[in-house]
């Protein structure tokens, strides 16, 4: 599990982290905006932990 924190309403839920693959979109429960990251996995750049690619989010 990884705590995602949405940066637009700052609403905390906890999601799934996926096997073998980036999260690219997530929908916020809070504000119900589509998230996206602008590079490329939204656990990387929105939630304590990375995704099983370990994106460069630099």
């Amino acid at each position: 599990m990884a705590i995602f924190t949405c940066p637009e309403c700052g609403k905390i839920d906890k999601i799934t982290i996926p096997d073998k693959s980036c999260l690219a979109f997530y929908k916020c429960k809070g504000c119900k905006k589509l998230i996206s990251s602008k590079h490329g996995c939204i656990l990387c750049e929105y939630t304590n932990v990375h995704c099983p690619l370990k994106c460069d989010t630099k």
